[in-house]
């Protein structure tokens, strides 16, 4: 597969990448990522949910919880989330990508991603993204979620 030389990478590329079995096409494009090959772009809300759902998992598998007593564990337990390893290994792994740039979510973003949650009918996080691939023009976004197809700015790229 021929990947795009730039392009905005959401939360479920990495999230996916953590998977032991298959992948091969989506690990070997985070391979040109990581070593600059490819310019990836993300935002805090990347971030926020690969740290958050990376967490939720350990903490299920770690305490044996349902989802939502890992979700009421991270409220009322600081000490587990101080002690967690994958959440903040992911988040240390890809800020270290040499081919990562952060996108700011500012003022400008903000009022872009409630028209687009308006318009096109996207979670105000996925609006989010998109408002930064469009501000920034980005026209490629890496992705498993089908919602950004509601665009008519971005190309979205599944690359399993």
């Amino acid at each position: 597969m021929i990947f795009p030389d730039s392009c905005f990478i959401d939360s479920n590329i990495f999230l996916f990448s953590l998977r032991r079995k298959g992948y091969s096409q989506l690990k070997e494009f985070l391979k040109k990522v990581k070593f600059g090959e490819i310019k990836g772009y993300i935002n805090s809300v990347v971030l926020s949910e690969v740290f958050h759902k990376t967490a939720i998992t350990e903490i299920m598998e770690n305490k044996r919880f349902s989802y939502q007593e890992a979700l009421k564990a991270t409220k009322e337990e600081s000490e587990l989330i101080k002690q967690l390893k994958k959440p903040f290994k992911m988040i240390d792994e890809i800020i270290c990508f040499e081919g990562i740039e952060i996108l700011d979510i500012n003022k400008e973003t903000v009022c872009e991603a409630r028209e687009i949650a308006e318009e096109k009918g996207l979670l105000f996080q996925d609006s989010l993204i998109a408002a930064n691939c469009k501000i920034k023009g980005i026209e490629y976004l890496v992705t498993n979620d089908k919602d950004f197809e509601r665009t008519d700015f971005l190309q979205p790229l599944n690359i399993y």
